[in-house]
């Protein structure tokens, strides 16, 4: 059998486009109805900015416009520049775990590497000695 079995799979596994970054200090938002599920570092990259996806629907904004049901509350939640799955060890609940922390400007993605996720933004940071960073962004349904 050749093709794709699921559009759906393919939406959410980056078949809907790309963004090129290797500017530091520029966000990156992807439009109205999608948002980030991977990000390649082409060079060793710090990020200043990682917003996950909060909400089952997004518009494609960072502003305080998100709609829909609280992922949190589905026991999902994403890496970002705000701690996920934060709770205190032995505080664990069924939709939350502990000891995760936040990312932060002095973490360095290494060249090669890719993170999934769902996320509504991103910055490369102007870190001291990493020089510029430079990545790219594949985009999927943010539903």
């Amino acid at each position: 059998m050749a093709g794709i079995n699921s559009l759906l799979t393919s939406y959410n596994f980056g078949q809907l486009g790309s963004i090129y970054l290797d500017k530091n200090s520029v966000p990156i938002t992807p439009p109205v109805g999608k948002v980030i599920i991977a990000i390649t570092f082409l060079l060793d990259t710090s990020l200043s900015a990682l917003l996950p996806q909060t909400k089952l629907k997004v518009d494609g904004t960072v502003s305080s416009d998100e709609y829909g049901k609280a992922i949190s509350s589905e026991g999902v939640q994403f890496i970002g520049t705000e701690a996920s799955h934060n709770l205190t060890a032995n505080n664990e609940t069924t939709l939350e775990g502990a000891g995760g922390v936040a990312v932060d400007s002095s973490n360095v993605f290494p060249k090669g590497m890719t993170i999934y996720g769902r996320w509504r933004s991103l910055t490369i940071a102007s870190a001291a000695g990493l020089g510029r960073g430079a990545l790219i962004a594949y985009l999927g349904d943010a539903e």
